[in-house]
């Protein structure tokens, strides 16, 4: 079920994350935090391994590793909304579909980002610890998947060509007005009010970037810009 935020973005309906185990991720995301730049590099040099089609995404898949690892601290502060915490991972799934990221590859962000993050955790590793990153990244995985299904749903309705006006006969290339309408009467034009100006209605998910190279460090309330018709370079 996709739905309509207080921004105007598309939203997909998914379960929320438990707050027990944002507690838990607590600790450890706000030591990664610190280490942001490090975090995606790690990322990055992982991922590369598990999708080798990464480099041929902008930057060489820097730009869609910053995404994550921003996205990944973001939506793990307990104090957030859920619904915009999914919200904030949604985009990115967008994005990063958009810059041609393979969504059935997500499978695999997932493991690099664990990895990642057990590289440069500095504080005590424990099985409870884990269990909740796994379960956390499940959560992840689910709304960027999100994401990327709004993006492809929405190009391919683009794609589907206008219905035909019932008010106007298909004419051949080359036919005349009186073969194209034979005999039929013409319908009766339709009855029309003035209603005033049309509500607008939720706008189309997406904007612009903010350009430039690298990973990038994005502060705790991250806004993350999104990129049009990228996919496909």
């Amino acid at each position: 079920m996709v739905m309509t935020d207080s921004a105007g973005a598309h939203v997909a309906r998914t379960p929320d994350v438990d707050p027990q185990v944002l507690l838990q991720l607590a600790t450890c995301t706000q030591d990664l935090l610190r280490q942001q730049p490090d975090l995606a590099f790690v990322l990055h040099q992982r991922l590369l391994e598990l999708v080798p089609d990464l480099a041929g995404t902008p930057d060489d898949g820097r730009q869609i590793c910053g995404r994550l690892v921003a996205a990944t601290l973001h939506a793990a502060d307990p104090g957030r909304p859920g619904d915009r915490s999914a919200s904030v991972v949604q985009q990115v799934g967008i994005e990063n579909y958009l810059d041609g990221f393979p969504a059935d590859q997500y499978g695999s962000v997932t493991h690099a980002v664990l990895h990642a993050v057990r590289a440069l955790f500095r504080g005590e590793w424990s099985s409870g610890l884990s269990s909740a990153w796994v379960e956390y990244l499940m959560w992840l995985r689910t709304n960027l998947l999100a994401g990327a299904e709004i993006q492809r749903a929405h190009e391919q309705e683009r794609q589907q060509p206008p219905a035909p006006s019932p008010y106007q006969p298909r004419v051949q290339p080359g036919a005349s007005w009186e073969a194209a309408t034979g005999d039929l009467p013409f319908p009766e034009p339709p009855v029309t009010y003035d209603v005033g100006p049309e509500d607008p209605g939720p706008r189309i998910v997406g904007g612009t970037d903010g350009g430039g190279r690298g990973y990038g460090r994005v502060a705790p309330d991250v806004h993350l810009g999104s990129r049009r018709d990228r996919r496909g370079r």
